[in-house]
């Protein structure tokens, strides 16, 4: 994970997933959950947004979906 986000050119040095994750959530923290869930993403559930790009380059559908779901 951590060579190919590096690839990627996104992550210097790239980022394991729970690094990425924990990135997300420290993205997340003061935001409310319409705030969260309007997080821009591509139609394959990456963030396009350069404020998470450069932290997360994981696939955020599912965790986007289960944000929703908590309201």
């Amino acid at each position: 994970m951590k060579d190919y986000s590096a690839s990627l050119g996104n992550i210097d040095g790239g980022g394991e997933w729970y690094e990425q994750a924990a990135a997300f959530e420290e993205y997340c923290e003061g935001k409310t959950i319409d705030e969260i869930t309007a997080t821009e993403v591509d139609e394959s559930g990456y963030a396009i947004g350069e404020d998470l790009t450069s932290s997360c380059t994981i696939n955020l559908s599912a965790i986007l979906e289960a944000v929703s779901k908590a309201q």
